[in-house]
């Protein structure tokens, strides 16, 4: 019997794995490796099965989610140490908005500045030509710019480092689907789709997009999970050369078929290409719910609906970008009722919740799994943060999706 056993072997719950490593010697994380041939892949997916993804402690930050962040950021060094190579890139991000930031905004980005130890400056656009001459945004726009440690992280790596570190601290990874819990009178049982059975003391469930597909929990959550178009483009070494200074972006677009707009500089794959990536909200967002439909839209959907319009958006962004091939790709964001993760107590001294990343639990994810971890070791709320952001809501709460549909922040980076 393990004291402590996740349940999702994602971003979220390795990280709170490791925290939890550091308290026991007898912690196990349970979920799937990646896929070799997502196209042929007939079990769970992963959001995080990619090259890069914004860090960042002031662009567009609540408070929370800029806590969140800076622990993560806090902790590359020895994450890094751990899986032995570099997670992050520290290239900068930037913010780009049709209209100055208020003296609100201002302040609240000096109060982040203040606490985190953040560097950034306001451009103009006279300014931002002559600092990022490879990029073109409207006149009208401000920009903020976020300097160093700002960037972006690995995904892939940064979910590596989060287990190598866990294993040496002795837990023990469980490459399976986790399809059912059962609380007992004195432990929990975790079933999986091969049918063995693991118990442990305590169980956190941080199934992301997949919470609902299985009997984990007794009522479902209240999620809405949105697919992700990505539009990437093939860029070759000199077009790498030149794009080097390039920032990450984040940019509010005014248009007619994109939203929430992010961009990255040219980043290599695992296939040794470089690509120049770009993912927004669109009109032409779909939402899923079942295991099927979660599943067809990783393997089959037709993110190529909105590849003429996203390409033509990043040309126009880095003018003359030489690329050499275009292709698309998707993923999916799981939204919650309300616009934080669900980090709570499900059942007292037994089952715990972390779900919900909201587009951005990249770069939250190591503080979003040290306050699970922590809830789970006290059992009770051990954060400065305010627990009632966090609450569990379920499905049979009365939640306004199309008010929340509004809210800023649900975009992935």
């Amino acid at each position: 019997m393990y004291d402590f056993l996740v349940i999702g072997k994602g971003l979220m719950g390795a990280a709170a794995a490791r925290y939890l490593s550091q308290v026991s010697n007898n912690v196990a994380v349970i979920g799937p490796d990646e896929p070799a041939n997502p196209a042929t892949h007939t079990g769970i997916y992963g959001a995080h099965y990619d090259q890069a993804r914004i860090i960042s402690q002031l662009i567009n930050r609540e408070p929370i989610w800029a806590a969140f962040s800076h622990t993560t950021l806090t902790q590359m060094t020895h994450l890094e140490a751990a899986l032995g190579e570099s997670i992050y890139q520290p290239v900068g991000t930037v913010s780009v908005k049709p209209e100055a930031p208020t003296a609100e905004h201002l302040q609240q980005i000096d109060m982040h500045a203040a606490r985190f130890g953040a560097d950034y400056r306001v451009l103009d656009h006279a300014a931002q030509q002559a600092t990022f001459p490879m990029l073109n945004f409207p006149a009208n726009c401000t920009m903020l710019w976020e300097k160093a440690p700002a960037g972006y992280l690995n995904p892939r790596k940064l979910l590596a480092g989060q287990l190598a570190a866990a294993q040496q601290n002795h837990a023990t990874i469980i490459r399976s689907i986790a399809t059912a819990v059962h609380a007992k009178a004195d432990h929990v049982e975790v079933h999986t789709q091969e049918g063995t059975v693991y118990q442990a003391q305590r169980v956190l469930i941080a199934t992301g997009a997949f919470s609902n597909c299985f009997e984990l929990f007794a009522r479902p959550l209240a999620l809405r999970l949105k697919g992700e178009y990505v539009v990437m483009g093939e860029v070759p070494a000199q077009e790498v050369q030149r794009l080097g200074p390039m920032p990450t972006i984040s940019y509010q677009i005014e248009s007619d078929t994109l939203a929430d707009l992010y961009m990255f500089p040219p980043v290599q794959y695992p296939n040794g290409k470089y690509y120049i990536k770009m993912g927004a909200n669109t009109t032409a967002d779909c939402y899923v719910e079942t295991l099927e439909e979660i599943n067809a839209w990783y393997r089959t959907g037709n993110s190529d609906a909105m590849l003429a319009v996203m390409r033509d958006t990043v040309c126009t962004l880095v003018p003359d970008l030489q690329a050499v091939a275009w292709q698309t790709n998707r993923c999916v964001i799981t939204r919650t009722a309300h616009a934080k993760p669900y980090i709570d107590i499900v059942q007292p001294g037994r089952i715990y919740a972390a779900v919900g990343g909201n587009g951005t639990s990249a770069q939250a994810s190591d503080g979003i799994g040290q306050v699970a971890a922590d809830l789970m070791i006290h059992n009770a709320w051990h954060s400065d943060l305010d627990a009632n952001a966090f609450r569990v809501i379920y499905a049979d709460e009365p939640v306004d999706w199309q008010n929340r549909e509004l809210v800023r922040g649900a975009m992935k980076r």
